[in-house]
């Protein structure tokens, strides 16, 4: 009867554990499927934003290289030995002045060489209009016959025609003895220099580069389909890293209206006006052209906008907190909006974000960047919770000391992870639970009270009202430990870290997984 007894003793504290163990799974089910019933009833969470009345802007941004409008490479006619050069990078010349003079003594000689010959034909041209004269007189008296008179009226004119060429042959020698002196074309700069004085510099080799920079232009490449956007006369902008601050102003002067065949892209030019010489010719800049304006449109951001089988459609939400979906007829739009035409008033709220899907006529709660919201209504969870994290600046709030943490109110983004802290009522016990699958945000707690089982002597433990928790959206993976009217310890709950198993402690007393604070 003793070892039947040993026997029966322990076969029925192993079913009274099976039958407890099965007890409190069953209670756990029954309260992971209350929280999740709050969560599919909970208000979601939205971002939203003002439907604003602006202007839509496109423009067009390319690569700027700074050209001067004149670019002249000064070169010598002649050839000679270069005898006098002044100026170097960066002189500042003005139109007529001297730049360099060439040796010319040779074509001096030549000059005078050919001043004699001019002078010979002159003579010779004044000796045979003598003869012709004589000639011609005695024609009249009979004493000389006709011929006589042609040959030397044929005389006159060969040496006339001898004398235009000597005079033609000196003017071209005075010109070259011009051309040894090289003179500025234009009011600019001189920004290449590539001769010293003693060089023989041959005809056509050029000796300096004369830049005009009273007005500079600013050539970019645009693609094809902008290039139809543009059109010569059409204000232009120019920044350039080397003037920092500085935005300068001019008008399109030249569109290119051939494409390059091997970028396919359309040269444009922009002339700006450059009195101070800021602008120098080579620098790197930026132009940017304003291809077209939409002026005093109804704008909301690219989220706010939905497609739908009926055309788009975007959610509005009022004074009373309630979403109203509204389709919508949209406009023009540029990288930051995008124009409603008709479907929403300026001034509007449209959601942009939302943790998930919002239904026509829902109750929401407006995410205000990271800052707690409050919202009426929301069902109160058993034993409070969703305290600050206690790594946040400021003692942890909400559901007593030992309450569930679900982020920090300063983290970014309306989610949390492991679930929220939703109300099971009040009375019973609390549970704290990581649960499986993608949370919302930390809940707002709330106060409540519950008491133990009837098996332990009843306890109360009342929490105040915690903040909303504001953290990421995580999965967390982890199974739920049961406290029976006691305090859990006081994890820190991160986004998507897995939980642990809650084991079961003296009364006051509980380790594990995040526990609901009561």
């Amino acid at each position: 009867m003793r070892r039947i007894i040993y026997f029966l003793i322990p076969a029925l504290a192993l079913g009274g554990l099976v039958i407890w163990r099965f007890l409190q799974n069953k209670h756990q089910q029954a309260l992971q499927a209350q929280a999740a019933s709050a969560r599919r009833h909970a208000p979601p969470i939205v971002r939203v934003a003002p439907a604003i009345v602006r202007d839509i802007v496109h423009i067009f941004q390319g690569v700027g290289n700074v050209e001067a409008p004149f670019d002249v490479r000064v070169a010598p006619k002649v050839t000679g030995r270069l005898v006098y050069l002044q100026v170097r990078e960066g002189a500042p010349v003005t139109r007529g002045e001297v730049l360099a003079r060439l040796d010319a003594s040779e074509i001096q000689a030549a000059i005078n060489q050919q001043q004699a010959v001019v002078e010979s034909a002159q003579a010779s041209l004044v000796n045979a209009q003598v003869h012709y004269n004589r000639l011609y007189g005695l024609y009249k008296q009979g004493f000389t016959a006709a011929q006589d008179i042609d040959d030397a009226r044929t005389q006159v004119n060969v040496q006339r025609s001898a004398l235009k060429a000597a005079r033609a042959q000196l003017r071209n020698l005075q010109a070259q003895l011009a051309d040894t002196i090289l003179r500025s074309p234009l009011n600019g700069f001189v920004t290449a220099r590539f001769f010293d004085p003693g060089s023989v510099v041959a005809a056509g080799q050029p000796i300096v580069t004369v830049q005009a920079m009273r007005h500079v232009y600013v050539t970019s490449s645009v693609p094809e389909g902008v290039n139809r956007s543009i059109y010569v006369g059409m204000p232009a902008h120019a920044d350039f890293d080397a003037l920092p601050g500085r935005v300068f102003n001019g008008r399109v002067a030249q569109l290119n209206p051939a494409a390059d065949p091997q970028s396919r892209q359309f040269l444009v030019r922009a002339v700006f006006d450059n009195p101070q010489n800021l602008i120098k010719p080579g620098m790197f800049g930026r132009l940017t052209i304003i291809t077209r304006v939409t002026h005093n449109a109804v704008v909301v951001p690219h989220e706010a906008v939905q497609p739908g089988p009926k055309g788009p459609t975007v959610v509005v939400v009022d004074n009373r907190l309630t979403a109203h979906r509204r389709p919508v007829r949209t406009g023009d739009q540029d990288a930051t909006g995008i124009a409603i035409t008709q479907g929403v008033q300026p001034g509007e709220k449209v959601v942009i974000l939302s943790a998930q899907p919002v239904r026509d006529g829902q109750i929401v709660r407006i995410d205000n960047g990271g800052m707690p919201v409050q919202l009426a209504g929301l069902p109160t969870v058993e034993g409070g919770g969703g305290g600050a994290s206690p790594s946040s600046a400021g003692p942890p709030s909400g559901g007593g000391a030992n309450a569930p943490t679900y982020g920090s109110p300063s983290s970014a983004g309306g989610l949390s992870a492991g679930g929220a802290a939703f109300s099971a009522g009040t009375g019973g016990q609390a549970a704290g639970m990581t649960g499986s699958g993608t949370g919302t945000s930390g809940g707002a707690a709330s106060s409540g009270s519950s008491t133990s089982p009837p098996a332990i002597t009843p306890q109360v433990y009342s929490g105040a009202p915690g903040s909303a928790g504001q953290g990421t959206q995580g999965l967390g993976q982890g199974t739920q430990g049961i406290g029976s009217g006691l305090s859990g310890a006081n994890p820190s709950a991160s986004p998507g870290a897995p939980g642990t198993t809650g084991t079961q402690a003296a009364p006051g007393t509980r380790t594990g997984g995040a526990s609901g604070g009561r």
